[in-house]
């Protein structure tokens, strides 16, 4: 989620004009469909809600994939490379928008209302942004197993303590640098480590907690989220 460059991005891309194109139903084909989500949440037992990117779209963020997507982008430079003679599009992409500086949308915010409601019992979410904890979301009700880029934590086995910062730590953070063997470990070509230590353990420093390419989500983030979908009856 930090360096584009590093990515399989031919893998990742949508590369058909079919798998870009974004497609809306009529106002007279969605609401049934409202109806039907509606009574099925009603009936849901247990119900968790699973967030990627695309949540994130209205509060500036660019997601990865669609028609203004960075993977998508990224693909049609490299067309554009490869057939220079081909038009580049007329996607009006936008620029990454500031993490810090995001707001919760009115969709964080709804999710937050149905947990309050007990409508939904957990969230999974593959974003690093930080929004539905400041929506409101609890972290016992919570599941970023892709990290948060607002989080950094303690890897001495025993405290594993976790500080939430007003701050991008990964804009300290000595990723893709590849200096620190306790990071290497983890991932060969990163670093998590960020400026500051522990003042629980007062040892070692602090890393980022972003689950970077060639990682794999592991630990309570991921576990916690494996549970939650072996309760529920319904995923939204």
């Amino acid at each position: 989620t930090r360096k584009m460059d590093d990515a399989p991005q031919h893998t990742q891309a949508h590369n058909l004009d079919v798998e870009v194109r974004e497609f809306t139903d009529t106002p007279e084909a969605l609401a049934p469909k409202i109806v039907a989500l509606a009574q099925t949440l009603r009936e849901a037992k247990w119900c968790v809600a699973f967030t990627g990117a695309g949540i994130s779209t209205s509060a500036g963020l660019r997601s990865f994939r669609g028609d203004d997507g960075i993977w998508t982008e990224h693909a049609r430079e490299r067309q554009q490379q490869q057939h220079p003679q081909q038009p580049e599009g007329d996607s009006k992409r936008k620029g990454m928008g500031s993490l810090a500086q995001a707001e919760p949308t009115s969709t964080h915010m709804f999710l937050n209302e149905l947990l309050q409601r007990g409508m939904i019992s957990h969230v999974i979410s593959q974003n690093v942004d930080g929004l539905h904890i400041r929506s409101g979301v609890a972290t016992a009700h919570l599941s970023e197993i892709h990290g948060n880029c607002f989080v950094e934590e303690c890897w001495t086995p025993g405290c594993g303590k976790r500080f939430y910062r007003t701050f991008d730590t990964c804009d300290e953070s000595q990723a893709f640098t590849g200096r620190c063997s306790v990071c290497t470990a983890k991932a060969k070509t990163m670093c998590h480590c960020t400026p500051r230590h522990c003042d629980r353990c007062n040892t070692g420093l602090l890393k980022d907690n972003l689950v970077h390419f060639g990682e794999v989500p592991a630990g309570r983030e991921i576990d916690t989220a494996w549970e939650q979908v072996k309760q529920a009856d319904m995923m939204l």
